[in-house]
């Protein structure tokens, strides 16, 4: 059982290093530039699904909460999100449209393969076949946010981000942190 981070919203991102003052935050391989206030991040995870009874992205969500420095550097809330297609794009336009209005949002979800962080790089816009936790799936089989059959890329650098990741846990021999650019056709988020 491990954790991949689904997919990542950035709002104002640059995919270049900065030093830290009062407008930037420095997320090490990206900069953000926010008001004087804490960034806003919203970090979601994923409810009960197929074997997964308690599932570890929303546990890992709810931690960060918990985390001191995160508290310190951001104003941080979390989520979690059930397993259905309507749900999902309910409640992704809600973070979105909602007060919060975050600076930047991530999504949590599980991965089969152990031992490995996919940062998805992408999401489809159609193909969407698996049924969810209701049973249902998309219509026309199409994400919501996006009708096109084309491959929607996010702007952030997976790549640098990747390595950040896995120098911030210390390069651990037994992980491994990489940009994916395969996020699958289940529960859509980009």
């Amino acid at each position: 059982m491990h954790l991949v981070p689904f997919a990542v919203f950035p709002k104002h991102f640059h995919s270049d290093f900065a030093r830290r003052s009062s407008k930037t935050v420095y997320l090490r391989a990206f900069t953000m530039t926010v008001s004087s206030e804490k960034p806003r991040v919203v970090v979601t995870g994923f409810g009960p699904f197929r074997h997964y009874t308690d599932n570890p992205s929303s546990q890992l969500a709810e931690k960060l909460l918990e985390d001191a420095e995160a508290k310190e550097l951001y104003e941080l809330s979390c989520s979690t999100m059930t397993v259905a297609y309507d749900e999902v794009a309910r409640c992704v336009g809600d973070i979105w449209n909602g007060p919060s209005k975050p600076d930047l949002v991530i999504h949590l979800g599980v991965h089969h393969k152990q031992r490995t962080v996919h940062i998805e790089q992408c999401s489809f816009g159609v193909g969407y076949q698996s049924c969810d936790v209701k049973g249902d799936v998309p219509a026309d089989h199409k994400n919501p946010f996006y009708t096109s059959s084309e491959t929607i890329t996010s702007q952030l650098n997976c790549a640098n981000l990747a390595t950040a990741v896995f120098e911030a846990v210390g390069r651990p021999e037994f992980l491994v942190v990489k940009e994916s650019f395969d996020p699958g056709r289940r529960v859509f988020i980009l």
